[in-house]
């Protein structure tokens, strides 16, 4: 599954946040599990305090991020001594001081490497080097 969330797109249309200058994360997420211990994706979702906090297993911050003809690109992401439960997604966001603040803009569980089970080392995050590249708004 992927999907981009549609709050990110009224957040981009009304101006409340430029992908370009924003602090953009990456969180690896458990979405196998119920909403005990891990994420149910709805499209209802808007900000990262609706994935709880036991589903998301490591997080990473993207570095050189670039937005041309509405592409956002960023060097691949490594996030290093990843140990937990099972990670099947990752979710993308604009991060916050606050969690309830923090917009969600996509899920992604498809392609190489999903499901994956965490052994204490780093994963890589690879992305598209050609168009859309990581996101296309």
């Amino acid at each position: 599954m992927a999907h981009v969330y549609d709050s990110i797109r009224q957040y981009i249309a009304v101006g409340s946040v430029n992908l370009s200058t924003a602090t953009l994360k990456a969180s690896l997420v458990n979405t196998l599990a119920n909403a005990a211990s891990g994420y149910v994706f709805s499209a209802a979702h808007t900000t990262l305090a609706d994935v709880p906090a036991v589903a998301i297993q490591a997080t990473g911050t993207l570095a050189s991020v670039a937005v041309s003809s509405g592409r956002v690109n960023a060097n691949d992401l490594a996030i290093a001594s990843v140990t937990g439960g099972n990670i099947n997604a990752v979710i993308l966001y604009v991060a916050t001081a606050n969690s309830s603040t923090s917009p969600l803009i996509f899920i992604q569980s498809e392609g190489t490497g999903f499901p994956l089970t965490p052994d204490g080392g780093t994963i890589n995050v690879i992305w598209e080097n050609s168009d859309p590249f990581i996101l296309k708004v």
